[in-house]
């Protein structure tokens, strides 16, 4: 019996360990999709990836909005999720290397499925975002505000699609029509910030 008990336990301690590495494989699917996302939805505006820097926290919200956004994409995460708890709890009863021998592999197949289906939704998201933010109407970008003397006066209005502190990428919005793009500017800051503002 205490053979047996030993056994099981040593079961359980590897489902352990594999069900925590497939729950970090979800995050990077998170993860994967936030980079799909953000990739696409600046491609549209003509900004390369090379251009982008690897912001961990952005790319983690916008691959979780993603999910929020597509109810398939919810669906097989929360269907794995589900998959794995139903494992864990598997795990814990008489037979748990049964888990191993295919409910594992079956978990990578439901996450091998994921990818690919979550690869199009979220390039399908990073276009429709891009296309609403273009559109003056409906875009969620902050605006730009200058000083009608200085420097920056003819992007006075344009919406601030990236901000740091050394330069600003800015677009005039479009009306919205089919097939309109917006030309896109990078302007280097140079001296006093106060010749412009940002403003939601």
């Amino acid at each position: 019996m205490a053979g047996g008990g030993q056994k099981s336990e040593r079961a359980t301690d590897r489902i352990d360990e594999v069900l925590l590495g497939q729950l970090g494989l979800l995050a990077v699917v998170v993860i994967l999709i936030g980079i799909v996302v953000r990739e696409t939805y600046y491609a549209d505006f003509g900004i390369g990836a090379h251009a982008m820097t690897f912001d961990l926290p952005e790319l983690v919200y916008r691959g979780l909005k993603a999910m929020g956004s597509s109810g398939v994409v919810l669906l097989l995460v929360l269907s794995t999720a589900a998959w794995l708890s139903f494992c864990r709890l598997e795990a814990t009863k008489e037979h748990p290397a049964k888990v191993v021998h295919w409910r594992i592999p079956a978990t990578y197949l439901l996450v091998l499925l994921l990818l690919p289906v979550s690869f199009f939704e979220a390039r399908a998201i990073g276009h429709n975002m891009a296309r609403l933010d273009m559109a003056s109407k409906t875009s969620t970008l902050p605006h730009l505000f200058v000083d009608e003397s200085g420097k920056y006066a003819g992007f006075d209005g344009c919406r601030v699609l990236v901000s740091s502190g050394e330069a600003l990428v800015v677009f005039r919005p479009t009306s919205g029509a089919a097939g309109e793009a917006p030309v896109v500017h990078f302007i280097k800051i140079e001296g006093s910030t106060n010749a412009f503002s940002i403003v939601p």
